[in-house]
């Protein structure tokens, strides 16, 4: 890239704007989830230096127009959202007026799309209340984080009757239990059989032992000592 630049700005009309365009991740730009790694050889680590030659340096690869902050090296970001990660970016148009002295000034003009990607939350029974989901872009393009405990059936076909283009659904508890469990360390100590379940419980659940779970591993424990003890 070094040796592209330095050729060009070799032929440059020094009377007239000088523009780059090229499609290259600068150091410091931002990236998300729905861009292909670019690196070939080492254009996955150009210096932004490079283009100080250039009035103005359009470019693209990353997708979002905030990608890099830099007063001449701008990218324009993609037209439409490709992952859950640009969920919240505002896509839109870079439209650059440009002075004979190579100054210019960009103004933006946004981009609604006619199926926006979105992620929501909620318990089951919340997202699938008319009083809910009247107020949503039902046909948007969603993620959607159940916060529901215990087991559910069929939730993704009971989710789309309301909301048919929910492309990812994802349990709340399941991640933070999967987080749980691989941080999860043994007490040596010696503690009961129901103590020890209910460290366990919420290492690995992160929610409270309440009373009734304690009533059920009672009986459950002791229902399995009277079997040991028939042995």
């Amino acid at each position: 890239m070094k040796r592209i630049t330095g050729t060009i700005a070799e032929n440059f009309n020094m009377d007239e704007p000088n523009v780059f365009v090229g499609h290259a991740f600068v150091l410091g730009g931002k990236t998300s989830d729905s861009e292909r790694v670019l690196s070939v050889g080492g254009s996955g680590c150009v210096s932004s230096d490079l283009f100080d030659a250039f009035d103005y340096t359009a470019l693209g690869h990353l997708h979002s127009p905030d990608a890099i902050r830099h007063p001449k090296v701008f990218y324009s970001g993609s037209l439409l959202k490709y992952s859950f990660s640009e969920a919240k970016q505002n896509k839109s148009l870079s439209i650059v007026d440009m002075q004979e002295d190579g100054s210019f000034n960009i103004r933006y003009r946004s981009l609604t799309p006619k199926f926006d990607m979105r992620e929501i939350s909620g318990v089951m029974e919340e997202l699938l209340d008319p009083a809910f989901y009247q107020s949503q872009k039902r046909d948007d393009y969603l993620k959607i984080t159940l916060n529901d405990e215990g087991a559910l059936i069929d939730p993704i076909n009971r989710l789309r009757q309301i909301y048919p283009n929910v492309l990812h659904l994802e349990r709340k508890w399941d991640l933070t239990d999967l987080r749980r469990k691989n941080s999860f360390t043994s007490v040596n100590e010696r503690k009961s059989e129901l103590d020890l379940f209910e460290t366990f419980y919420q290492e690995m659940t992160d929610r409270d032992f309440d009373s009734q779970k304690l009533d059920l591993m009672v009986s459950v424990i002791e229902a399995v000592k009277k079997e040991e003890a028939l042995k």
